[in-house]
């Protein structure tokens, strides 16, 4: 045990971390569902054209958003989209409906190399979706029937607890980890990874400012000139 070490310091600040990394579990994120490359493609392979609806499967529960990667031609100032998302299968009624009035620069079709090209919709929440499979559509509004316009990809997402997320990358993770053992292994080293960053935070908060002391090199050392020798 080094001198002068304030152990009752250390153990508040274990404990504020415990309280911290808990509060963080407890805590409602945002979390998008599994697809091939992270999003779903409207594309229909067969005739090889995008169409205007697309299939999601969400992996929790409370599904309660989508982002659109809608894009327009025409040049008009605002656009009137509704969206439909309903079970998938024949003749199942919608679940949820949204109307939007989007501004042209939202959906646009040129978008810079830096954009967020998708367009944010949220909707009351779905709460038993894990594992059913949703058809989302999308219909122009009647002001735009004529307009050019296409839908190229959907990410859907669920609002749930963090501990959630944890609980699925356990549960079934990533491929490459295998069972079980693997997730746990990732989520222990995130956790210890987030805790050591932590620590180092407030060590780096708790170092006295000002210049480190110290006798200067110039007086330490004992090499020197002498009639233009090296000693």
């Amino acid at each position: 045990m080094r001198p002068g070490t304030d152990w009752r310091l250390y153990g508040v600040i274990l404990a504020v971390m415990v309280i911290a990394g808990t509060a963080v579990l407890l805590f409602p994120a945002s979390v998008r569902h599994n697809a091939p490359l992270g999003v779903s493609r409207t594309i229909d392979s067969g005739r090889g054209i995008a169409v205007r609806g697309g299939y999601v499967m969400p992996n929790y529960d409370g599904f309660d958003r989508l982002d659109l990667d809608l894009r327009v031609y025409s040049d008009e100032p605002f656009y009137d989209f509704t969206v439909h998302v309903r079970p998938a299968g024949p003749d199942q009624p919608d679940l949820r409906t949204i109307a939007l009035r989007v501004p042209r620069a939202d959906v646009w079709h040129a978008k810079g190399a830096f954009a967020n090209p998708y367009l944010a919709v949220g909707f009351p929440e779905i709460a038993d979706s894990a594992g059913s499979r949703y058809y989302v559509w999308v219909e122009s509004g009647p002001r735009n029937r004529d307009d050019i316009w296409t839908l190229w990809r959907i990410k859907s997402y669920s609002t749930v607890p963090v501990w959630e997320v944890a609980r699925a990358w356990i549960t079934t993770p990533p491929e490459p980890l295998g069972r079980w053992p693997g997730g746990l292994m990732l989520v222990v080293v995130m956790a210890a990874m987030v805790a050591s960053l932590g620590w180092l935070a407030l060590a780096l908060a708790r170092m006295p400012a000002g210049p480190l002391r110290g006798r200067s090199a110039s007086t330490s050392g004992r090499s020197y000139l002498r009639d233009g020798a090296l000693e």
